[in-house]
């Protein structure tokens, strides 16, 4: 009972204050890779806007309008909450002189509804969709109702607003064809609008930096360099950021040059120095088996001189409901065509791998045990998984865990 009173509460102040303020509102969703959207869009837009983003995983009830309302969740306190609900009517009131232009805000949906609940609160002139795939399906009778329940954001947006766009997932491609909105997309074919071509490696004397792209960009073809990124997921954001960027009409030179500034969130394809010279391809933040298959595909383009051995840990993926056991199938499956080791971690990876470990310590101990200089470590798991333990073993510098890993607050660490 509380909780409702609370999540009640912070609808109405937020509702207020979007309404007192009247800033850009940019919805984000999809299956995989919102946060990172997230933060390209955030440094992109920051040119044009003064802004706010998403705070940490503030994405539901709770915690969008907190994130509206630039205010953090006090936990179980009372008094927290009584204070929160001080400052959130402060602000509802309009008294606040340096609101933000333009609000960020990752929509994150578990349960049939949600959506509605959350564009009803800020409804978005920009619907970013990354992508349509498999996580959260639990609550969900099918895909099919989860990818509507997903697109009730682009549904949501005001008529002079605009659909972002994966213009290679055909499944949202289609449902965005129907739509009467004004879109614009993004991708690596030719149908995408704003597009990346000759995705590379950029490698130095001590491996590889990062990776570049040629972005296509309203005419112009532009090059884009991301430091220390692995994978297409990054460039998926890049390219998600150019395209609401160019709704709004900005320069590509500057897009470009925002972008190399952009900071990948921890756990999110993050390159690593592991024990022994090698290397740990981080991606532990969460799992699904479309962000498992786009790791093992980057993993895959690595050339050979660059990787000696591939050890995959692959925790457990919650929230597949019953396409959980045929999800680790299909995830052992690509991982065995890249991966000369295959370990999972916990009760649903069982089928992974022979070789199995209850937690990521154990994991982490293991393979700690077999490193040698070259080979190339891939960590991925539901947060439930706290695949990020076996990270920290498996650094080379163990102490730098807090600035590089996710998780690792004191409120984890209970």
């Amino acid at each position: 009972m509380i909780v409702k009173i609370i999540q009640f509460l912070l609808a109405v102040y937020a509702r207020r204050a979007i309404s007192a303020y009247k800033p850009e509102i940019v919805g984000i969703t999809g299956s995989v890779g919102k946060t990172s959207v997230k933060e390209a869009v955030a440094k992109v837009l920051s040119l044009r806007f003064r802004l706010r983003e998403t705070y940490k995983n503030y994405n539901n009830e709770i915690g969008l309008p907190l994130t509206i309302l630039g205010l953090i969740s006090p936990g179980r306190s009372i008094k927290g909450w009584l204070n929160v609900f001080k400052q959130a009517r402060r602000l509802a009131r309009g008294a606040a002189n340096d609101y933000p232009e333009c609000l960020i805000l990752e929509m994150g949906i578990d349960h049939p509804s949600d959506m509605d609940y959350l564009v009803g609160i800020a409804r978005p002139s920009r619907a970013v969709i990354t992508k349509l795939g498999q996580a959260h399906l639990e609550f969900f009778k099918s895909l099919d109702h989860l990818h509507a329940e997903k697109f009730k954001l682009a549904q949501a947006i005001r008529d002079d607003g605009w659909i972002i766009y994966n213009a290679d997932d055909e499944k949202l491609s289609s449902l965005v064809a129907k739509s009467t909105k004004r879109a614009i997309s993004f991708g690596f074919s030719d149908k995408a609008e704003i597009k990346a071509e000759g995705a590379a490696f950029i490698t130095d004397n001590d491996g590889i930096s990062g990776q570049g792209f040629k972005l296509q960009y309203r005419g112009s073809t532009i090059p884009v360099f991301l430091p220390n990124t692995l994978g297409r997921p990054a460039i998926y954001a890049a390219l998600a950021a150019a395209a609401t960027a160019a709704t709004f009409d900005m320069n590509g030179l500057e897009v470009a040059e925002a972008l190399r500034t952009v900071k990948q969130p921890a756990g999110r394809m993050q390159l690593i120095s592991g024990l022994n010279d090698s290397l740990i391809v981080d991606d532990t933040y969460n799992a699904s088996p479309d962000s498992v298959f786009e790791g093992l595909k980057a993993l895959r383009e690595i050339p050979q001189e660059k990787r000696r051995r591939v050890f995959a840990l692959l925790g457990s993926m919650k929230e597949l409901g019953e396409l959980s056991r045929q999800g680790h199938e299909d995830i052992a499956s690509a991982a065995s065509e890249i991966s000369d080791f295959i370990i999972g971690v916990g009760e649903e990876a069982k089928v992974v791998s022979d070789l199995w470990f209850a937690d990521s310590e154990m994991a982490g101990e293991y393979v700690a045990g077999k490193l040698e200089p070259g080979d190339l470590i891939y960590v991925k798991g539901s947060q439930a998984a706290r695949m990020e333990k076996a990270v920290k073993r498996l650094m080379a510098q163990p102490e730098n865990a807090g600035n590089l890993l996710v998780r690792q607050g004191k409120e984890w660490e209970r």
